[in-house]
This record gives C-alpha cells, sequence and structure tokens, in this order.
C-alpha cells in the first residue's frame, strides 16, 4: 500500500497499466512512437450566423468566452485543449499498443526499455482567435494564435524541460521531431 502512496511510483503504476491494459497487439518494437496530427485549420468559414450566434455557438461547444465587438467581430480566448491538435503518441510495451493524444495534459511516457525511462508530460494550451466578418457577409475570417507549453519530468532522475511553440490556423510547430502540433479546425466546424 505504501508503493501506491509516493507519486512517482503511483505514476510508474499507472503508466505499465496504461501501457498493459486495454491495448491493441502490434508488430512494432517496444518503444514510443508519433502519428502526425490529422486536422486542419481554416483560414475562413461560410456561415449565415450572426455575429450574436456565432459567439452562442462557440460558448455551447464549451470552448470558452466568445465576445462580440462593435465592429461584429468576435474574440474567443480559451484554454480548451481541443482547439489544438498534437497528433497521437502510440505508446508500445511488451507487444501491446496503446495510444493517447499528444497534447493529453498528463501522461506517463516510456522512452526506454533497457535504461529507466519513464517521463511524465504535462501539456498546457492557450488560444486566442479572431473572427472578422468577411466583406461579402457571408461569413469570419479566421486568426488563430495557439500556444502549447509541455513539461517532462523524468521521474528516475528527476531531469526536468519545458519547451513552448506557437503557430496559427494555417502553420504547425512541434517539440523537436516528437510531437507536432497544429489548429484542429474546430471553430470552423462549430460555425458550419
Amino acid at each position: 500500500m505504501d508503493f501506491l502512496r509516493s507519486t512517482p511510483r503511483r505514476l510508474l503504476a499507472l503508466g505499465l497499466a496504461l501501457a498493459l491494459s486495454g491495448c491493441v497487439e502490434t508488430t512494432r518494437g517496444d518503444g514510443l512512437y508519433f502519428r502526425a496530427p490529422q486536422a486542419s485549420g481554416a483560414t475562413s468559414v461560410k456561415t449565415g450566423l450572426s455575429a450574436d450566434e456565432a459567439a452562442a455557438a462557440l460558448q455551447a461547444a464549451g470552448l470558452g468566452d466568445a465576445r462580440v465587438a462593435r465592429d461584429g467581430s468576435l474574440r474567443l480566448s480559451s484554454t480548451d485543449p481541443r482547439l489544438v491538435d498534437c497528433g497521437t503518441l502510440i505508446q508500445v510495451s511488451f507487444g501491446n499498443e496503446a495510444e493517447f493524444p499528444g497534447n493529453a495534459r498528463d501522461a506517463v511516457l516510456m522512452r526506454g526499455f533497457t535504461t529507466p525511462g519513464l517521463i511524465r508530460q504535462m501539456v498546457s494550451s492557450s488560444s486566442d482567435i479572431r473572427l472578422t466578418p468577411l466583406a461579402d457577409g457571408s461569413g469570419y475570417a479566421i486568426d488563430e494564435a495557439h500556444q502549447v507549453t509541455r513539461r517532462l519530468d523524468a521521474l528516475e532522475t528527476g531531469a526536468k524541460s519545458r519547451q513552448t511553440i506557437r503557430f496559427d490556423e494555417s502553420t504547425s510547430a512541434g517539440f523537436g521531431t516528437q510531437v507536432t502540433c497544429r489548429s484542429s479546425g474546430l471553430v470552423a466546424a462549430v460555425l458550419r
């Protein structure tokens, strides 16, 4: 019982349980793999929604507080991780495979199997989105600014790292070669 009381040991147990339970058998070797994001942001959206209706739709989707300005533009500031797509991390352990979002707020990763390699990953994101009415009145131009911060804590050695990336609706950014993030396109999907 004392084993599960310390945080590193609980995370170790959680990581091993996730890697081994509910998994799919695979032919890949043990390790950590990455599948690139499938989503893509949009620079505009065609919609018949008024600014007030668009703000209500974004709020109803749980994306945060959307405010309408006097000029008819909308501004949405949010920490909702659904606004970014950081692909999928695939953990393979003993021939079993478990997948989770690359921007999962808290995850335990196994980087190596011959040396201590358990790493706790903590991810946070913030998004500032502005929607400006198109000149022809058919919808909105979308201007997104996203920031994703990833913190890694090595459970065995105590080593820590922190990195922040920034990108917009049409670009991507990565944490080295391991994880790439871009806009999920959720704002345009909600307003369509």
